[in-house]
């Protein structure tokens, strides 16, 4: 019962290293209203600049004036504004079809905590995984967390 219970907590030590280096790397969705808000604030001001550049437009007189205020690098503000409703539409329906396929969403606040947690969940499982396969006789994992093996406890210097 003890192999096997070493064999399970390997298992979850590896889940729990691959879920770490995810969450250390942002490689994870906002949640839905996170993510509908930032795309909802990055319209609002590509919209507001592009009310502005059709209003300097309006006033200019010369082409070549209105050529530089509708510029390619200014196409996406234009288009936001005159197209505002549509492209809010088109991104949300978007981005829910993205977080409806991620089983896990992450608060980008809460990240650096949920992090903390499971650094201490992990090395209580590394601590665990060492303590049983010393006790049995079975060779360490080549990862072993030198914390273990120097018998230091979490977060010790």
């Amino acid at each position: 019962m003890k192999k096997e219970e070493v064999t399970q907590l390997r298992a979850a030590i590896a889940a729990a290293k691959r879920r770490m280096t995810r969450l250390k790397a942002g490689d994870f969705p906002a949640p839905l209203n996170i993510a509908l808000a930032r795309i909802d604030e990055c319209l609002s001001l590509l919209g507001a600049q592009g009310d502005e550049l059709i209003h300097l437009a309006a006033h200019r007189a010369t082409r070549a004036e209105i050529d530089e205020i509708t510029g390619s690098y200014r196409l996406e503000s234009l288009l936001t504004s005159i197209c505002a409703a549509e492209v809010r539409k088109r991104m949300h329906a978007e981005v829910r079809t993205i977080c409806a396929a991620h089983a896990e969403s992450v608060d980008p606040d809460e990240a650096p905590a949920l992090i903390a947690k499971l650094d201490r969940e992990l090395f209580a499982m590394e601590q665990r995984d060492y303590d049983l396969s010393e006790s049995l006789g079975i060779p360490q994992r080549a990862d072993v967390n030198p914390r273990c093996s120097l018998g230091l406890g979490y977060g010790t210097d």
